[in-house]
C-alpha cells in the first residue's frame, strides 16, 4: 500500500472485548484484538508515527473499565 502511494492508514477496532466484538461483528471478531495491535505496530513502522489510526466506539457494550484496561495493557 505504501508503494501505491498511501500515506496514512486506518484500521478500526470498534470494540475492545470479545463478547461485544462477537455480538456486533462476528466475522471481524475472528481477528483478535492482539492481532490488531501487532498490525498497528507493523503499520507504524511502515507509515510512521501519527499516520496509523483506529477508533473505538462507546456505547456498544464495552464498559468504561474495559476501555481503560485495554488501553493500559498496550
Amino acid at each position: 500500500m505504501k508503494d501505491a502511494g498511501i500515506d496514512s492508514l486506518g484500521m478500526h477496532l470498534e470494540a475492545v472485548t470479545e463478547r461485544v466484538r462477537m455480538r456486533i461483528m462476528p466475522g471481524k471478531a475472528q481477528v483478535s484484538v492482539e492481532r490488531y495491535f501487532r498490525a498497528f505496530d507493523a503499520s507504524v513502522r511502515v507509515f510512521g508515527r501519527g499516520q496509523v489510526s483506529t477508533y473505538i466506539l462507546a456505547g456498544l457494550g464495552d464498559t468504561k473499565e474495559e476501555f481503560f484496561v485495554s488501553a493500559a495493557s498496550r
